[in-house]
């Protein structure tokens, strides 16, 4: 059958050809519309039949019909000949012939209360947005939803597995190993040995991936440095730690020190080895079309950064005079 093409898209009618007065000749995969200005040919691939029943937003399209499709790459025009994108530009639309409209999958999806639903459920399927050219690019309308069953909805990405792919792409910032007193000068036992890697480090790093009209981006976010001292202690800060400087007194602080209990001289080397691994925590999100639309990896521990200090003991001497 041919399919006249609704009210939605007669602002933005695909054509694969310039509008003719009378009905054209369609190539293979193509098929004739008429939007109230003159036919057309419009080519969709059918990815699946989305189910029936819409409502929602701006009210309802009809369901069910020969199947959602999406445009693939063609020269399009509107219905008084000027040059339009076939898929809209900075968008996440996908065309579907059964609804004579762009949709797009929408994260939150809409309360079970809307009637659209159709008495279904997100285990059964979702509910995509339908949009004309127009609406999509500042029109007034609010667009309307109509529900697709997951066997039948076209096939998207995990984004899960695209935000694996990503952080195995991310390269995890190894620390700068900052100590005061500073190698090769020596520490001593019962001296507060501070600890600190350089703030630039301390930053979130993020990557994203795309596959089609999914886009996922992922943040590895710090979330404390761990500090394994080499006398078999370990000490975890919040933070980059606080940096020392020359001309700071005895008085001033840090969260992120250690105190020597022993000396080093019986180590390896005479020292005791120094490592600083960043931990971040990996959370995800998904934007444009998106079966989850956020999630994470964890906590993720990246590369240690190394040194070494050696650790003496100061002892007091007491020179006694003569009475």
């Amino acid at each position: 059958m041919r399919a006249l093409i609704s009210a939605l898209l007669v602002a933005a009618t695909l054509s694969v050809l310039p509008p003719a007065s009378a009905e054209p000749t369609c190539g293979p995969g193509q098929e004739p519309v008429y939007d109230g200005d003159g036919w057309v040919c419009t080519t969709v691939v059918d990815p699946g039949t989305p189910g029936g029943g819409a409502g929602g937003g701006g009210g309802g399209n009809a369901g069910g019909g020969s199947g959602g499709g999406q445009s693939g790459p063609q020269q399009c025009w509107d219905s008084h000949g000027n040059s339009v994108p076939c898929n809209p530009p900075g968008t996440s639309y996908s065309w579907f012939a059964s609804q004579q409209c762009y949709a797009y999958l929408q994260f939150p999806q809409p309360e079970p209360t809307n009637s659209a639903w159709g008495g279904n459920t997100v285990d059964d399927g979702f509910l995509w947005l339908c949009m004309t050219y127009t609406e999509i690019h500042g029109g007034t309308a609010s667009g309307s939803y109509f529900f697709v069953p997951h066997s039948a909805a076209p096939a998207l990405p995990d984004p899960a597995a695209m935000a694996e792919e990503a952080f195995s792409a991310m390269r995890l910032t190894t620390p700068t190993v900052r100590l005061a007193p500073a190698p090769p000068l020596m520490t001593y036992v019962g001296l507060e040995t501070w600890l600190w890697i350089d703030p630039s480090e301390w930053e979130p790093l993020t990557r994203s991936v795309t596959a089609g009209d999914t886009t996922v981006t992922v943040t590895a976010q710090p979330v404390r440095t761990t500090w394994q001292l080499g006398d078999g202690n370990a000490v975890a800060c919040g933070s980059a730690g606080r940096a020392w400087v020359i001309g700071m007194t005895s008085h001033e602080q840090t969260e992120c020190q250690h105190v020597y209990t022993r000396v080093s001289r019986f180590e390896p080397d005479g020292t005791f080895a120094i490592s600083a691994v960043i931990e971040f925590r990996v959370d995800w999100v998904c934007t444009g079309a998106c079966l989850t639309p956020d999630g994470n990896l964890g906590e993720v521990p990246g590369p240690a950064g190394e040194s070494a200090i050696r650790v003496g003991e100061r002892q007091t001497v007491v020179i006694m005079g003569d009475n």
